[in-house]
């Protein structure tokens, strides 16, 4: 399953399911917006919208998260259904934006939205919106799939990672690493004061970076997430897989 933006400029995502024969198929998502620079190097201004996209295996379904909106996609029949996060007046504002001509935009803004599967009928989502000079981060928050109730963890946060059971939650400022359980209350906090981001985890344990105030990195931080404590460092980058996420503008 791959979601499709197009070549150039913004305009509705697409979800692309294919089966175990390898056919295809493909269902438009009218209201959710996609797509990103076509030359990243071009001085010409852009808007960038990069949705979120999680599925739930036991009822098959996917979800593909924008800014106050997911759209929730039956992999069987691949009806979709809107479901909007924010009140009306807010969804109707960041359409406006979408709609805006493209003499307007700025370089580099737009947003980006993470999701994932938590079971249980729970989605997590987060992200963040750019504009020309400030980035603001999206929050995490915790969609039941069930009601479309939304809770509200953690207003700072613009990325988190699963593991070890945990929500591993970071932010574009000094808010450091917070974990929180599926139900969404904290069970623990490190490096307050200081920027970090999550490399990678693996069982029970959390590599974490953090950087030091002139903004180099330090070495990686060996984080227990049974205990949600800091037990050692690595001098050395870990490895990683050949087969992984593309870079995008909105990495760190």
């Amino acid at each position: 399953m791959l979601l499709l933006a197009r070549t150039r400029g913004l305009g509705p995502a697409e979800l692309a399911v294919a089966d175990r024969l390898g056919r295809v198929r493909l269902v438009g998502l009218g209201r959710v917006p996609a797509g990103v620079p076509h030359e990243l190097g071009s001085e010409s201004a852009f808007r960038v919208s990069v949705p979120g996209l999680t599925v739930d295996p036991a009822t098959r379904r996917a979800f593909v998260v924008a800014p106050g909106l997911v759209a929730q996609v039956d992999l069987r029949t691949l009806t979709v259904s809107y479901h909007p996060l924010t009140r009306r007046a807010s969804l109707l504002a960041r359409l406006h934006a979408w709609l805006e001509p493209a003499a307007q935009a700025k370089e580099g803004a737009g947003s980006a939205r993470q999701a994932s599967w938590l079971g249980g009928g729970i989605l997590a989502v987060s992200g963040f919106d750019r504009s020309s000079t400030t980035t603001q981060p999206a929050g995490l928050t915790l969609v039941d799939t069930r009601s479309w109730r939304v809770k509200r963890v953690d207003a700072r946060a613009s990325a988190f990672v699963v593991g070890g059971g945990l929500l591993l939650v970071t932010g574009d400022d000094a808010s450091g690493l917070s974990a929180y359980g599926p139900d969404g209350r904290q069970r623990f906090r490190l490096f307050s004061g200081r920027r970090a981001w999550v490399d990678q985890t693996y069982g029970s344990r959390a590599y974490v970076g953090v950087f030091r105030p002139n903004g180099q990195p330090e070495a990686l931080h060996v984080v227990d997430l049974s205990t949600g404590q800091a037990v050692g460092e690595l001098a050395q980058p870990l490895p990683r897989l050949l087969v992984d996420p593309a870079s995008g503008w909105w990495e760190p």
